[in-house]
């Protein structure tokens, strides 16, 4: 993860600081360090014609050996997405459905998630008001990030102050969201301060309240969930060679479940005979279960940042970074159980659960990059991420005359049945470790032959080792450290003015410290070996941009499960004389799978008035090794071979409709048949029809009293999908269709 944050920092500026470079001075000019991108007017709306995910400094995305996509801050805008993870549905390289949030890259995981090139919690729903844009970095990224998966990987690059501005914008909005209404206010505010009119401080401020249900599950149980979030991020220039950045960022969800639907009601019938026959009478739930009362769960996010860049030449350039990600999640359970096993139908017992868990994921980074000329970069960087967690329980179970309901019992922590309390609280972790990982990256990029050809080499040393921290309540667990060594090697050469062929050779690292077999032991490292080539474009003076890329991926080293595998409890058996064929069977780092396709990606301005963005993707990924001969050859679950999406804006810049803008999009994803499980040694039988969703947009924009004025409505509907699931048993048929789904939200917007 090392050198994510040096060009992230420079992003969210290039694609921000085209209000700042009239208003900034000329020695401003010389001491802006290269980690910062200086403006070029877009071409396009959606057009993003460079990045900085991939060499720390700005780099046209056509002299970039590798597939590369950004959702900019325009394109997010017409999106109108609540949370900033649901844009991702529109690259058919992100696969999960019409819905999708990046459940996988080119068919592989895709679990790392960052914010400006900082590890942070996978479960990601911030709100979109505090990013600029998204950066799609496809393929092994190892030289760039350290470890990651082979697919890809996603950075979220967050707002950073304007240098030189004053301004605010102001979002109102309300909607249906699945039946449930949607609520939104958000601001973003920024204002330049000085001292003594020499040292420039920057702010901006950006929040975020809302309230809506999760579209994606379609639940309704869950009702209203509210969503608040907050973020300041602050600019300093110490010197006229330093500068400091800090934000932090807080976030909150909460959601109330009431279960009291589940009630049931046990009474007898008398019968011919003269005896009597139980008889149950329930509401929406089996009356042989149990039933809950009610949930009481949120989540937060605590995000800080600093990050100092200091200018030691004018070739040679450092930065140092830090940044803490903290996760906490709450969850009261309050359950009232109650059987109908004998007709009694009486409550047996009251349950209440309170569970506490803080996830830290501290990330210090330290780079340089020195430009001995105009075309020739050398990048030198470390990092070491941390991550750690802390685990509370409380729990109290009790008959509905108060009484203990037996002895509490939790076989996790070793807390004995013959505990005299029925309350139980566990104040310090119990279920803690910290994986230290460390970084260290070398990363080239020059030009050559009159700046046609351009050579991407890079090397990282990756390292994970693991500190065991639990309480007396479990046994010792085994230390785990392990390392591996990563390259990558990419080439572009610029065919025409508009035109350039790449390669690239690059290998990732995924480790398994938190996996083991039945005998307790590690495993190593999953391995990605990955080439990609291709042609990118850009005509039409940068107005259509676009590649085509085909890629080919081997993850080795998988853990599967090995029918055969002799497991702690077949060798157990065979110590004790008595051998037992079925208890046979072990996790095992035995499997590899191979992934290849094609991806094109398209962003254009056809016309000034009318923006397209297209992506269409073929994956095929199979199991090319695995110990069970069933999975040999399969597909993998749930792999959705052909996928497209295309998001089209059309504005009227003259005439009556001056200031109307209209706009929609579609996301289409083929049929699937079939696959298995990655650990499992049997057949899956399933497929889904094909899914569809219709995006509309419309709008229209308008100054009054003085200042700029938006409002527009947005929605989108989903086809109904038929789907059909047997789990392992294939004589079973159970034919579904998935919810139907219809959203549509109305936003205004007003700036000063």
């Amino acid at each position: 993860m090392t050198a994510g944050a040096l060009y992230l920092t420079s992003a969210a500026l290039a694609q921000t600081a085209s209000t700042s470079a009239s208003s900034k001075k000329d020695d401003d000019v010389q001491k802006m360090i290269p980690f910062e991108v200086s403006a070029v007017k877009s071409p396009g709306p959606y057009i993003q014609d460079t990045a900085v995910s991939v060499t720390k400094f700005a780099v046209p995305l056509i002299d970039v050996p590798q597939n590369i996509v950004v959702f900019n801050r325009e394109f997010l805008d017409d999106l109108n997405v609540g949370e900033m993870r649901y844009a991702l549905a529109y690259n058919a390289a992100l696969q999960g459905g019409v819905y999708s949030i990046g459940a996988s890259y080119r068919g592989f995981s895709n679990q790392e998630k960052l914010r400006d090139g900082f590890k942070m919690s996978t479960f990601f729903d911030y709100p979109s008001i505090h990013f600029e844009s998204i950066e799609l970095l496809k393929g092994p990224s190892a030289v760039i990030y350290g470890r990651t998966e082979p697919g890809g990987i996603t950075n979220y690059v967050t707002k950073r102050p304007v240098p030189g501005k004053n301004f605010a914008v102001f979002n109102f909005g309300i909607g249906d969201n699945n039946g449930n209404l949607r609520q939104n206010f958000s601001f973003d505010i920024n204002t330049s301060l000085s001292t003594g009119g020499a040292t420039p401080l920057d702010l901006r401020l950006t929040g975020a309240t809302q309230q809506f249900e999760d579209f994606i599950s379609g639940s309704t149980e869950n009702g209203k969930q509210p969503q608040n979030s907050i973020r300041l991020a602050a600019s300093y220039w110490l010197t006229d060679r330093t500068r400091l950045f800090v934000s932090y960022l807080f976030y909150e969800r909460h959601y109330f479940t009431q279960f009291g639907r589940y009630a049931a009601f046990g009474v007898t019938v008398p019968q011919a005979d003269g005896g009597a026959k139980p008889f149950a009478l329930t509401y929406g739930r089996d009356p042989f279960e149990d039933y809950g009362y009610g949930r009481d769960f949120y989540w937060q996010y605590n995000d800080t940042t600093a990050i100092l860049d200091h200018k030691i030449s004018s070739s040679l350039d450092f930065r140092a970074a830090f940044s803490m990600h903290k996760r906490t999640n709450e969850d009261y359970l309050i359950n009232v159980a109650a059987t109908t096993l004998a007709g009694q139908g009486a409550i047996r017992q009251t349950n209440i659960n309170k569970n506490k868990s803080d996830v830290f994921t501290p990330d210090a980074q330290a780079h340089v990059i020195w430009k001995p000329t105009t075309h020739q970069h050398l990048l030198l960087g470390y990092s070491r991420n941390w991550n750690y967690g802390d685990s509370k329980q409380w729990f109290q179970q009790r008959n509905p005359d108060g009484t203990p309901f037996g002895r509490t019992y939790n076989p996790a922590i070793g807390i004995p049945r013959s505990l005299p309390a029925d309350v139980v609280y566990i104040p310090t972790a119990w279920d803690r470790d910290t994986r230290d990982y460390q970084s260290l990256v070398a990363n080239y990029l020059g030009g050559f032959l009159d700046n046609k050809l351009h050579i991407m080499a890079g090397l990282a040393r990756n390292s994970v080792k693991v500190t065991d921290r639990t309480t007396i309540f479990r046994a010792q667990r085994p230390k785990f450290s392990i390392s591996d060594t990563n390259p990558q090697l990419g080439v572009i050469y610029k065919l025409t003015p508009e035109w350039s062929a790449f390669a690239l050779a690059s290998q990732s690292s995924q480790f398994n410290n938190a996996t083991q077999n039945s005998f307790g032991d590690f495993f190593g490292p999953i391995t990605g070996d990955g080439i990609e080539a291709g042609l990118k474009f850009t005509m039409n003076k940068g107005r259509i941009n676009g590649n085509i890329t085909y890629y080919n991926t081997n993850q080795a080293n998988n853990i599967v499960f090995d029918p055969l595998a002799n497991s702690r409890s077949y060798a157990q058996s065979v110590a004790a004389g008595t051998p037992n064929p079925a208890l046979r069977g072990d996790n095992v780092a035995g499997g590899t799978t191979h992934a290849d396709g094609f991806e094109f990606d398209l962003n254009a301005a056809l016309t000034p008035q009318w923006s397209v963005n297209f992506s269409a993707a073929h994956n095929d990924q199979r199991f090319k090794k695995n110990p069970d001969p069933v999975l040999q050859g399969t597909r993998l679950s749930g792999l959705e071979p052909n996928r497209m999406s295309v998001y089209s804006r059309y504005s009227f810049d003259e005439g009556a409709a001056k200031g109307w803008f209209v706009g929609g999009g579609a996301i289409w994803v083929e049929k699937f048949y079939g696959g298995f499980s990655p650990g499992s040694n049997r057949t899956k039988t399933y497929w889904r029809d094909g899914q569809l969703r219709l995006d509309l947009l419309a709008g229209y924009k308008f100054k009054a009293f003085g200042r700029e004025n938006q409002i527009k409505i947005s929605g989108f509907g989903i086809n109904e999908p038929k789907a059909f699931a047997s789990g392992f048993n294939v004589a079973a048929n159970n034919v579904y269709y998935l919810n139907a789904k219809a959203i549509w939200y109305l936003d205004y917007q007003v700036k000063f």
